[in-house]
């Protein structure tokens, strides 16, 4: 008998139910135990993975939020087709939630597949978890609750589903629903690699050996110091129909029972460069090389990559050229450069706040150069120096370690940290990509006083040393894959412009304009990198510039040593 632990069984899950009901709430508690009171609706649909132990398997469960607005409604069966499991949400406090409710279980049982698990939830018992369970109440005082726990336990009981009470805030029988779920899902990892003869040999080898445990071994994949205000949404809203053509998860319940995946964790900036990276996953082209990848988002920057590559949090980051050229350059060997992931350079808009009448044009950060930057060591810190370097004096003296985009925008406008926020002081200018500041100056709440480009390639791949060593191979089938997702992306630039208007911070004619703009590196780690461009070249502007005061001969043995010269 094998002491080797089973793989994963992969569930596809998806959530439908009203908007406003809680699925978002749902799923954030069960991924990173936590509950955010003010949730932004999700918008077309969220991915996230989480994994369930119970027994003796565990299960992946791969879980499609969805969005309950009415005009997303036609993109649901894109969701649910082929999934494992439904959960079907309704507000215990709103009765017409669970007539909608009632409609998806219909249309589950109609066009989805046949031996789909389906759990109804009513969530939302904290507001009601203290009224009297019969009814009666004092004086005139009205319930809550306009669903009751039997009406919800009758159409669970006629629809043949799973039923469950919850609380996305307190907790309250959240796992639960997971597990009952995962108590259901057929155990193929007994059948061996080449799968079940058919479904009953399926059926009588769960019988046979499994007996579940009601406990639930939450290993969270995506849990962050900051979870995401908004996770990796996939559609639209206007535009929904056209781009609901690009979203294909297929995770067929045969092909999940007979792969191993391998996971690569992948931190990214949510920009529009990242699109060919999720064209990859909508297309499959990660599960084709048997990768199962887990995207971390950082919208902090390229400072932020780097810590997370030093601290192996994370194997894979996309991040700026100069920042981890720089930061290699200065000594760091827990990272290695592997290529060019966009061969254009990059645009970098000098911005203000749009009250700052001081402040109207470049040449007066001379007198006003207190400058906000991501963090020490990100692209908007790398880029001051270039900035200073080119108006022709040494260095800019003072930063506002701002930590992202946002608070950026708010310290030039002379806004202070509001509540729990962290804090971040007052800066006179900044630097972001030019496209992606492009809508707040269309809106006024900033003002561009000028402008640089990078002097080489925008973007790059980089691993940590650590996942070089030991998952290479992961790496190179990650690049493969990214570079089928950059062939779809220039093929398909009517649907990436649509991606990015539906699922990004920019409108459809910036998104146009960029793509006119922007060139993708299609053959990674097929060629060798151009040295020249990536590495001399941000080397000699950095050295230049002051941000490199090491000698020749130490700066160019780190990047020997830590920059690929040839394909990995």
């Amino acid at each position: 008998m094998s002491n080797h632990p089973q793989p994963a069984t992969s569930v596809k899950l998806v959530l439908l139910g009203e908007a406003a009901v809680g699925k978002s709430s749902l799923v954030l508690r069960f991924v990173s135990n936590d509950f955010q009171e003010n949730k932004e609706p999700t918008i077309g649909a969220a991915f996230l993975t989480q994994k369930c132990t119970i027994g003796d398997r565990t299960i992946k469960y791969e879980i499609w939020d969805t969005a309950g607005q009415e005009r997303f409604a036609s993109l649901a069966p894109m969701y649910y087709r082929n999934a494992q499991a439904a959960i079907v949400v309704y507000d215990i406090t709103k009765p017409a939630s669970f007539v909608k409710a009632r409609h998806w279980v219909k249309e589950l049982h109609e066009q989805a597949s046949k031996d789909i698990t389906i759990a109804l939830v009513g969530n939302k018992y904290d507001l009601v978890e203290d009224e009297p369970e019969d009814g009666d109440t004092e004086g005139e005082q009205e319930l809550l609750r306009k669903v009751s726990k039997e009406e919800g336990q009758a159409l669970a009981d006629e629809e043949g589903l799973l039923f469950f009470e919850t609380s996305a805030k307190t907790s309250y029988n959240v796992n639960e629903v997971f597990v009952g779920i995962g108590e259901k899902i057929p155990d193929n990892s007994k059948q061996g690699s080449n799968g079940p003869a058919n479904n009953a040999e399926l059926a009588s080898g769960v019988n046979a050996s499994f007996q579940p445990v009601h406990l639930c071994t939450i290993v969270a994949k995506l849990k962050r110091s900051n979870p995401r205000k908004k996770k990796r949404n996939f559609c639209g809203d206007s535009r929904a129909q056209m781009f609901g053509r690009i979203t294909r998860y297929i995770f067929t319940p045969s092909t999940v029972a007979t792969r191993t995946m391998s996971t690569l964790r992948v931190a990214y900036i949510p920009e529009h460069f990242s699109t060919p990276l999720f064209f990859a996953q909508q297309q499959g082209y990660y599960a084709k090389h048997s990768l199962s990848i887990e995207f971390v988002k950082v919208p902090e920057g390229s400072g932020r990559l780097i810590n997370l590559l030093n601290n192996n949090e994370v194997d894979v980051a996309i991040g700026l050229t100069e920042a981890f050229v720089a930061d290699i350059a200065k000594g760091n060997d827990k990272i290695k450069l592997l290529d060019t992931y966009v061969r254009s350079p990059l645009l970098w808009a000098v911005s203000t706040g749009s009250n700052r009448n001081e402040i109207t044009k470049v040449q007066d950060l001379r007198s006003f150069g207190k400058i906000g930057i991501s963090r020490l060591g990100s692209g908007s810190y790398i880029m001051s120096f270039v900035l200073a370097h080119q108006m022709g004096f040494d260095k800019f003296n003072e930063f506002a370690i701002c930590s992202n985009f946002k608070n950026l925008r708010d310290s030039v406008n002379k806004i202070q940290p509001q509540g729990d926020s962290p804090a971040y002081e007052i800066s006179d200018a900044f630097m972001w990509e030019y496209f992606t500041s492009k809508k707040y100056y269309d809106s006024g709440e900033i003002k561009q006083i000028g402008e640089i480009y990078t002097p080489w390639p925008s973007w790059v791949i980089t691993a940590s040393t650590k996942a070089v060593a030991a998952k290479q191979q992961d790496i190179h089938n990650f690049i493969s894959a990214v570079n089928q997702g950059t062939a779809y992306f220039n093929q398909h630039i009517d649907e990436a412009v649509d991606y990015i208007a539906s699922n990004l911070d920019y409108s459809a004619e910036d998104a146009k304009q960029w793509t006119k703009t922007v060139q993708f590196n299609d053959k990674v780690g097929e060629v060798a990198l151009d040295w020249d461009k990536i590495v001399v070249k941000t080397t000699n502007v950095l050295k230049d510039a002051g941000v490199l005061q090491d000698s020749d001969d130490v700066v160019s043995k780190r990047l020997d040593e830590h920059v690929y010269k040839t394909n990995i």
